[in-house]
């Protein structure tokens, strides 16, 4: 099943978190990676949502790297389908 196939799925309510971009252009995925691997795949599918082919919103700002172990340990734990060892 295809992000577009989901009511409403044009509506992502947390942003991604980037870096700032380095002096390269380049910039870090803080928090968001199954958001951005999720428009990713529906991209490459064909199927993204008409609100996300300008991008994927995004929120940018420094972090640790004890911030960034926390952010995605919070993040994986929101998920439904963990199994016990994830858990």
């Amino acid at each position: 099943m295809a992000l577009a196939d989901f009511e409403g799925a044009e509506d992502i309510l947390i942003p991604v978190r980037l870096t700032p971009p380095d002096a390269n252009g380049v910039r870090m995925l803080l928090a968001g990676e199954r958001r951005w691997e999720g428009a990713r795949l529906c991209e490459r599918r064909g199927s993204l949502p008409e609100a996300l082919k300008a991008g994927i919103p995004f929120t940018e700002g420094e972090m640790s790297a004890d911030d960034g172990a926390l952010i995605a340990v919070i993040e994986n734990t929101a998920r439904r389908d963990l199994s016990p060892w994830e858990d």
